[in-house]
């Protein structure tokens, strides 16, 4: 039993020593996970446009690009950046918008004591006054917009500590609404500060010849005062779409899927099955089985040709998503089918190497090295500049089954179980070594 400890320490040092490797080099591209060939657009042009293909975004494990490179033939890294960003891939519109008042409940009554001509105190009920007015909604006028509606940014003032839900609907005659988008806000402090932009996603939407309402969950302390349109440029390339398969149905409401990639997709496209009709859901996201789901959006889907089921992917949390019908209705008669929106990836190259090139992607835990556009390109447009060809693969079909992490052996739950019972066979040692020395007979 003296030896356990030396043991148990020795094991755990052996296991932390088989789990470290030799970490691979982000400098070379044979360290990632895949490597496409690149040529250049003939005409001698240094800077050159790249889109990456749908195979290297499926292959990141970075969500910010960080594992993304361009080698030459030597295996040297070239300069490298993202346009993404600089370029305009949506516009702010400023739009009319409305305060929706109505009457606030009236006052509370009361009772006083009158004295009368007779001289003889009576009680008297005070009748309630009316309560004034209070903001319950803003409307918000998009008949005039003509291009998609990617999200409704919001002037909003909120109470604060309290968290707040927006909800958006849209209406062609003002009576009848359809929920479009959801979001959640929290202010923080005094100065108004706020967890997360007053920004509710639409997916996408046609808002022409249509109404926006924007209501809340409070009786009180809300008030939007503006609102302006994030709309998507009528001369933006299509998304690509990628088929998928392995999404899992949970009882009649719940579809769950599990994204194999780091760097997330646009927005999620939900095909219902044909005779489902209309399906309100709502989409939660979260980064690992350990933690809550947490809310994103709410949409209406609809089984009609050509309806738009688009439910975009701002501010998930993680790759795990979960999709839940309305409990009002009968939920979903089957699996749906989705695809995943990928937004254009385009970056910017310096080809001052020695050909071939090679895109390169799917490293953990590689270092960013991307620099600014404008470090690469000082001067010039580079929406003019020439595109180089990236040859790969034909998209692939993308496996979302979500993982089975039900057990209480699996993933990390596993590591947990080991640490539980290593520190437990410890304490026991501990205890065992102490009740021994106590039973020593002592020598006076």
């Amino acid at each position: 039993m003296m030896m356990l400890r030396p043991l148990v320490l020795a094991g755990l040092v052996l296991l932390t020593a088989c789990g470290k490797g030799t970490a691979p080099d982000p400098a070379r591209p044979d360290a990632y996970a895949g490597q496409w060939t690149v040529e250049p657009a003939p005409g001698g042009s240094a800077e050159q446009r790249l889109v990456v293909p749908p195979a290297a975004l499926l292959a990141l494990r970075t969500s910010d690009l960080g594992d993304l490179r361009l080698f030459d033939a030597t295996g040297r890294a070239l300069p490298f950046a993202c346009l993404k960003e600089a370029e305009e891939r949506s516009q702010l519109v400023a739009v009319p918008s409305y305060p929706v008042r109505a009457s606030a409940g009236p006052r509370e009554g009361g009772v006083a004591i009158a004295i009368g001509p007779d001289k003889v105190a009576r009680v008297v009920g005070l009748a309630g006054g009316p309560g004034g007015e209070r903001q319950v909604a803003t409307l918000v006028d998009t008949r005039a917009l003509d291009r998609p509606a990617l999200a409704v940014e919001l002037a909003v003032d909120l109470p604060q500590g309290q968290p707040v839900t927006l909800s958006v609907a849209a209406s062609r005659d003002l009576k009848t609404w359809e929920t479009v988008g959801e979001k959640t806000l929290f202010r923080t402090d005094a100065a108004g500060n706020q967890l997360e932009a007053a920004r509710v996603p639409l997916g996408g939407i046609a808002v022409k010849d249509r109404y926006l309402r924007v209501s809340w969950d409070r009786a009180d302390g809300v008030a939007v005062t503006g609102a302006r349109m994030v709309l998507g440029l009528a001369n933006a390339r299509p998304p690509l779409v990628l088929a998928t398969r392995g999404a899992r149905l949970e009882g009649a409401h719940e579809v769950r899927l599990s994204l194999p990639m780091r760097h997330l997709p646009d927005a999620l496209v939900v095909n219902l099955a044909s005779n489902e009709g209309v399906v309100p859901v709502r989409l939660y996201s979260r980064s690992s089985p350990e933690v809550a789901w947490q809310p994103m959006i709410a949409a209406t889907l609809r089984s009609s040709a050509g309806a738009a089921n688009r439910l975009p992917l701002d501010g998930a949390l993680g790759a795990e998503l979960r999709i839940e019908a309305d409990r009002r209705t009968a939920g979903f008669a089957a699996v749906p089918q989705i695809k995943l929106e990928l937004g254009e990836v385009v970056m910017l190259g310096r080809f001052n190497g020695q050909p071939p090139y090679r895109l390169a992607a799917g490293l953990d835990n590689a270092p960013r090295s991307l620099l600014n556009s404008a470090e690469i390109l000082p001067r010039g447009d580079p929406a003019k500049l020439p595109e180089a060809m990236v040859r790969a693969e034909a998209p692939p079909v993308v496996d979302i089954a979500p993982a089975d992490n039900g057990g209480p052996f699996s993933g990390r739950k596993a590591v947990l179980w080991v640490v539980l019972l290593v520190g437990v066979a410890v304490l026991a040692f501990a205890v065992q070594r102490l009740l021994r020395r106590n039973q020593e007979p002592v020598e006076v």
